[in-house]
Parts: C-alpha cells; structure tokens; sequence
C-alpha cells in the first residue's frame, strides 16, 4: 500500500544533499555568489506551458532543457540566473510540473517542498511567483487543473498579491478565440477569479526576450519577501507535510482520482463478465486488461496515498529520492544492455575471451542505427535495412553490381537481405545514417565506385564531388572507416585521404590531434 510516505518533519531535506552537510547559500544560487541585491521568482505550471522556455530567453546558462511535447523536461528544483541589471541579479527558480510523465504527485510536492523549506530557513525568500498556462488549451480540467490547485495551495490566499499569471502560445492561436478563453480565466473564480481579487496579475508572454523581461520587471518594481503558506507551515509552525494545505489537496486528488479508477474498474469489471457470457474471449481479454490496468492505476493511488501520511524524516527522504533516481537509472541501462544483446544475436556476432591477432579484420563493416543494421563477418552477412533504403537501392541498379571476383582465392558473399545482392569483393563499405541516408561503397571492375543517398549530408556530398571520376568511380579510395551520425556529422577514411564534420566539444578535446590524420 503506498499511501505512506512523507509524514514528513517540518524541515524536509534537498535532494542530493548529504546527512548533515551545511547548505550554502550559493546552493539556492546555482553556485554563483551572494549578492544583497539578489531577487528570487518561483516558476510553475503545467507540462509544456513554456516554463523553461521563457527561462532561456532571459539565461545564459546552456544546461536548460526545452520539451517539445508532453514529455517532462524539468526534474528537480533548479535556480538559473538571470542578469537583471548591473547591480541587480534574479534567480529564476523552474520547478517540475504535478503532471510530471516520470515522477508520481507525491515525488514532485516532497521536490519543491524540500527546496523551499531550506532556502526559507537559510533566509533565501522569494519576490514573486509567475505560473504559466498554455492559451492554446480550450478548457482547464484533469493535470491543469491539479497544477492549479496545488499552486494555490502552496501560495496561499495572502500571498496571491505576489502572483503573476503568464499566458503562453500566443502565437498558436486565433486572437478571438484566445482573447474569449483569457476571459473566462480571469473571470471565473474556478480558475483565476479570485487569484485577481486578491491581487494577482494576469500578463501575456509573445516568446521574445523584450516580453520575458517586461514580466520579470514587473516583479522588481514591486519586490518584497514572499512568505509561502507552504514555508511558513513546514519551518515555523513545524507541521508534517500531508498536515499542511497542500499536502491535504493532494491527498484530496488523489483520492478523487481513484475514485475515477474504482469507476472504470467496475465498468471494465461489469463488461468483462458480460464478454465472458456471451463467450467472446477476445472481447473479454480486452476488457480483462482495462480491468486490470484500472486495478493499477487504483494501487498506484493507494501508494501515493500512503507514502503522504508515512513519517519519515528529512535525510530518509533524500536518501529515498536518491535511491528511486539510482532505480529509474539502473532500469534504463538493463534496458539498454538486453537491447544491445538482442541486436548481438540477431546480427549473428560472436564475442570470444581470446579472439587472436586476426580475428579484428573478420569483421569488414558493421553499421547500426536505431533498430537497422549491417555486419560483414568472415562467412556471412547479415542486414535489417529500412524499407525507403532498400528501394533507393534498387532504383540506383545496385543489383547489377558484377559478382565475379577478380581474385578467386577470395569468397563472394552473398549478402543475406531482402536484396539478396553479392557481397565478396563487391560491396566493401555499408554506412546507415539518419533520414534514411546511406552510403555504399563497392568494387567493379577494379575500380571504385560508391552509391549514395546523403540528404542530411551535405558535407560528405562536397567532398565524394571532388573525388568523383568520369566513368562514375572515385579516387578517394577504399573508406577504412566511415561513420555518419546527427547533424550532418560525419566522418570518412582511405588510406590515401581523409575528411570529416564532428561535434564541436569533440574538436576541442586535447587528445584529438587532427595534424596525425591525413586530411583533404
């Protein structure tokens, strides 16, 4: 059952924060400096509503993560700085959502509560709060509304007067309509109603820079210290956390969240029977996985609901959340390892203890690319190719490549695809890239000939051009290596020339030493 826990102690610890270890305040600072001109503005919203986006207008940090859908960018509590003026420094402090598509309700509210209850006891208070609401969204219900609420509760009533409201997505939207949906947020007490009467401010984002700081600005004009009901719940009156007003409207969500699951359930419950009686078993199968996915999603309520009214205290807290990111991060590299293997055995590789000093050179080319690949071992071939791929490859006439070998003590190959093309002393190089691309290099005839489709490589284009000969071979000779990756990056080696378009951070690391390498 996991209703359970954060019956939390009035001060709740930092994530990542040792048993014990003082907290400076540059900490709630990104590391940088006090300075008794700082400002402090809290951010929040939904999902996607342009929270960290608006932080990178104002930035100059490049650590900022920007979402591009409803997957959850922000983690944890992170201040950036932002250079107000030359005597004024303001902390923008993003925080994730309560519709966070990797961490439960439970996870997010012990986050932000643990980060304002210590930068509170270490004097560190806020100016302002700005919450972000996208206008594009034509009602306020389900994760926005929760969002809301939990901002409000977290506020509460006496500090709305510090608020600011920002509309987001302007640009995505017809005037009339974004102009009617601002209004009823205003108006409706539901919503932003009663914000407004107690002093809130409503204010539209354009996405520039000149409109982020007119926001912002609005909070350093009228700066004061913001006490949070939140803050002064945890560190002055010492309640535990599913004591305080947020913490009982979430354990209120929660529990009219299952009660929408229990509704489900029953319906699925209810038809799963009646599938069952009219002897349709596919139909009942179908309904007995909504039954049980709608059984979970009651458990994982329950869990929520249990972990709120658990007393833990503050370094059992951190070393949970420390220990649940350590999870989450083993999980995904089991993933990928069990991943890694399937694509192993599928490809037909062979790892041995002592391979000898030949059995590197078994392996001519070996290209992989999300779920496609291509291996050239010392006996066979094996290749999954993207199907735009193979008919690109048809079309250029691959499969009049000549078979014969001009060295007979070689073996011709056949190269096991859907093509069923000779591979031997034909084919030589198999390069996959990204949009389909890809790259061929093969022998005919004792010359070179290559066959390419490179969109996203113009680079590599350029330079194949400068090699290309008349009767339709290059000079640039046998690629050694070949590599194509995002970005139009690439890389491309013959024993006679070399070329390639990397990663800037790549160039500048002090072992790459293009001088050993021969260059176009």
């Amino acid at each position: 059952m996991a209703f359970a826990t954060l019956r939390s102690a009035a001060v709740i610890g930092l994530p990542g924060v040792e048993k014990n270890q003082l907290v400076d305040e540059s900490f709630f600072r990104g590391g940088f400096e006090s300075q008794p001109s700082d400002l402090f503005i809290g951010i929040m919203g939904v999902t996607g509503a342009g929270k960290s986006t608006f932080i990178q207008l104002l930035s100059d940090s490049d650590d900022i993560k920007i979402g591009h859908g409803l997957e959850s960018c922000t983690q944890e509590v992170t201040p950036y700085l932002y250079r107000y003026s030359d005597d004024i420094n303001v902390y923008l402090i993003d925080t994730p959502g309560f519709d966070d598509t990797n961490r439960s309700d439970v996870d997010v509210l012990m986050e932000i509560t643990s980060w304002l209850s210590e930068s509170f006891q270490k004097d560190v208070k806020l100016s302002g709060m700005l919450y972000f609401h996208r206008i594009t969204d034509p009602r306020m219900q389900g994760s926005t509304r929760k969002n809301l609420n939990m901002f409000q509760a977290l506020c509460g009533i006496g500090q709305f007067r510090s608020v600011i409201l920002v509309t987001t997505m302007w640009e995505n939207v017809k005037m009339d309509q974004g102009e009617a949906r601002e209004a009823e947020l205003k108006e409706n007490d539901e919503y932003w109603g009663k914000m407004r009467k107690e002093g809130s401010l409503v204010k539209r984002h354009q996405n520039t820079y000149a409109s982020a700081k007119g926001i912002v600005e609005l909070v350093v004009r009228n700066a004061t210290m913001v006490e949070l009901d939140i803050q002064k719940e945890l560190v002055t009156q010492k309640k535990e956390l599913h004591d305080t007003t947020a913490g009982k409207t979430l354990e209120a969500e929660k529990v009219q969240e299952r009660e929408q699951w229990e509704k489900k359930e029953a319906k699925s419950r209810a038809k799963y029977k009646d599938a069952l009686r009219q002897q349709k078993a596919d139909l009942a199968e179908v309904m007995r996985k909504q039954k049980e996915e709608a059984r979970q999603e009651v458990a994982k309520r329950n869990e929520d609901l249990e972990r709120l009214k658990v007393r833990v205290k503050a370094a059992d807290i951190r070393a949970q959340n420390e220990r649940r990111k350590r999870e989450i991060q083993e999980r995904e590299q089991e993933r990928l390892r069990k991943q890694n293997e399937a694509l192993q055995k599928s490809v037909g590789l062979r790892i041995r203890s002592h391979p000898g000093p030949n059995r590197i050179q078994e392996c001519r080319s070996v290209t992989l690319i999300s779920d496609s690949y291509f291996f050239c071992g010392p006996s066979e071939i094996e290749s999954k190719l993207p199907v735009n791929v193979v008919g690109r490859l048809s079309q250029l006439g691959f499969d009049e490549i000549d078979p014969q070998s001009s060295k007979p003590w070689l073996i011709t190959r056949k190269f096991k695809s859907v093509l069923r093309l000779p591979l031997g002393v034909g084919v030589r190089t198999v390069a996959l890239g990204c949009s389909d691309s890809f790259y061929v290099h093969f022998h005919k005839k004792s010359h070179c000939k290559d066959m390419t489709f490179l969109p996203d490589y113009p680079g590599l284009v350029e330079v194949l051009a400068k090699y290309r000969q008349d009767e339709g071979g290059t000079s640039f000779g046998c690629p050694r290596y070949l590599s194509l990756g995002v970005n139009g990056h690439y890389f491309i080696r013959s024993q006679a020339h070399s070329a390639w378009d990397l990663p800037k951070d790549l160039l500048e690391q002090s072992w790459w030493k293009p001088s050993k390498i021969k260059a176009v």
